[in-house]
């Protein structure tokens, strides 16, 4: 399997050989993939971890005194409603009826924001991206300042063991995003095999397309890591793994007089 994954990048034209890997090896290079995938992913999710916790605790800091009071959002003190608009996070306090949900979704639309969080005079509602949430306070009667501060001042942060399970969850997933591209670029190399007389296995275009795809997928991983993000990655780097896949597999040429 080493000398496949040196083949990938200098001898792409020997890594036809892939189709004999066996089961257990097939995995390993696709768990070895995924990882080099996950690496940028994870050092961005990490920044918008950071983010969400430093706008969590700045939003968290400027909540003030509040009570719920027979379903309505009041304060000990007449103040003016506000909007708080952080890189991540949004939070409306309107405890004097001037906004409603669409004020609070056309904003939220209009910022960097993932979530936004509004108290409004009569309910408490969520936008997180394609999801809302509404909730009438006669839900939340026992509502403090403290209960709604917490979740803000926590936002970002994982435990020991939390910490643990995102990470894996997040390898899983990154692991079934790979499995869904080379599901896809291998129907493509198994339809333009038939083009040039290369007719194999599923399984055996399947593993070579999974070698096929190294150098693009290291080459993407590089420039992520860099800030770079191209357009049309995944068309990019499919035509990569067509190309690497044809010097592989293309049938072989006789020499002039033989």
């Amino acid at each position: 399997m080493g000398s496949l994954l040196k083949d990938s990048f200098v001898h792409p034209e020997k890594i036809g050989r892939a189709k004999n890997l066996s089961k257990g090896k097939t995995f390993l290079y696709l768990l070895l993939l995924a990882l080099i995938m996950m690496i940028p992913l994870s050092f961005q999710v990490s920044n918008i971890l950071q983010n969400l916790h430093k706008d969590g605790q700045e939003i968290a800091a400027n909540i003030p005194e509040f009570e719920i009071k027979d379903g309505t959002l009041t304060v000990p003190e007449k103040m003016k409603s506000y909007v708080q608009n952080t890189s991540t996070l949004s939070f409306f306090f309107d405890p004097n009826g001037d906004l409603d949900t669409t004020d609070v979704d056309r904003a939220v639309e209009q910022t960097s924001s993932f979530i936004g969080v509004a108290m409004l005079q009569k309910e408490l509602y969520l936008n997180a991206s394609l999801y809302y949430f509404s909730f009438d306070y006669t839900e939340f009667a026992s509502l403090t300042p403290a209960q709604v501060r917490s979740p803000f001042e926590a936002m970002g942060s994982f435990g020991g063991a939390g910490s643990v399970f995102f990470a894996v969850a997040l390898y899983f997933f990154v692991f079934l995003n790979l499995l869904v591209e080379l599901l896809l670029f291998t129907l493509f190399a198994n339809i333009f095999g038939t083009f040039w007389g290369n007719r194999q296995r599923f399984g055996e275009t399947w593993k070579i397309v999974a070698v096929a795809s190294t150098l693009p997928t290291v080459f993407f991983a590089l420039l992520e890591l860099l800030g770079l993000t191209p357009l049309f990655q995944l068309e990019a780097k499919g035509l990569i793994i067509m190309i690497l896949f044809f010097m592989a597999t293309r049938p072989a040429t006789s020499s002039p007089g033989n």
